[in-house]
């Protein structure tokens, strides 16, 4: 398939769309960008548009991003990486030429994140006074909700950003390590300024406190020992896939996991 070449977005909309992935530092993300003063969210974080709310039409998503006095305006929704094709041709039309931005995590530590989330829903409910603890449940649970096809297919990037690339030329995209925000959050910010179009000397006036406020706690409970090999076994396929696409190795995320 010929690469396809930048659109001029015709109508009012994001200047900007970060597609994912969840559990990958898209909040984080946005707290940084609404703190400068070039960068506008009309619609908050998460828009949902193209996967939620798009009976609403084009006409409501351009009007979120008019009249905004010159600012970048952006849409930050991770479910927007597992959209089908028809979907992101739509999107390819309507946005045209605007940068996309993709965070990858760690496959293997983002399930298990997603896991633990969904725990924490359950834990709302309190038993005889309880509340539900990782402890309290089996590895089966686990497998279960790391095998979850929502939670395989956000972890899937390797067949995210295949069909992105179908209809948004490589370049259009700026793809972050998760790693990188952790280690490196006011360079990764200056990437991100760079590729948005913002002033990326403004993160040089903001303390590391900043920076790293939070969100980098890490999860309370790592990743059981036990599941180890039923991680590595689900993703690593994909995650060579993935190596292999974007000529970078990624296979460190699941040795990481080996013996």
């Amino acid at each position: 398939m010929a690469t396809p070449q930048p659109t001029v977005k015709a109508t009012p909309g994001p200047d900007f769309l970060c597609i994912g992935a969840q559990k990958a530092g898209t909040t984080w993300l946005y707290e940084k960008l609404n703190a400068h003063p070039q960068v506008a969210f009309p619609g908050r974080k998460e828009v949902h548009f193209w996967d939620l709310f798009h009976e609403k039409g084009k006409g409501w998503y351009s009007n979120l991003y008019r009249d905004l006095a010159g600012n970048v305006a952006g849409d930050i929704t991770p479910a927007y990486a597992v959209l089908p094709r028809r979907m992101i041709q739509q999107v390819r039309e309507f946005s045209g030429g605007a940068p996309l931005i993709f965070i990858m995590r760690n496959p293997i530590e983002r399930a298990w994140s997603l896991a633990l989330m969904n725990l924490r829903q359950l834990q709302e409910t309190r038993f005889e006074g309880e509340t539900l603890k990782p402890q309290h449940l089996t590895d089966e649970f686990f497998r279960w909700q790391m095998n979850l096809e929502g939670n395989r297919a956000r972890s899937n990037y390797f067949a995210c950003l295949t069909k992105w690339f179908e209809f948004f030329p490589r370049e259009q995209f700026l793809l972050l390590d998760y790693e990188r925000l952790v280690s490196e959050p006011r360079d990764a910010l200056i990437s991100v300024s760079r590729h948005i179009g913002i002033d990326s000397l403004f993160w040089d006036n903001m303390d590391s406190g900043f920076f790293t406020e939070r969100v980098f706690a890490g999860e309370k409970y790592p990743l059981r020992e036990s599941l180890r090999e039923f991680a590595v076994n689900t993703y690593r396929e994909e995650i060579d896939q993935l190596s292999a696409l974007l000529g970078k190795d990624y296979s460190g995320w699941y040795r990481a996991y080996m013996d």
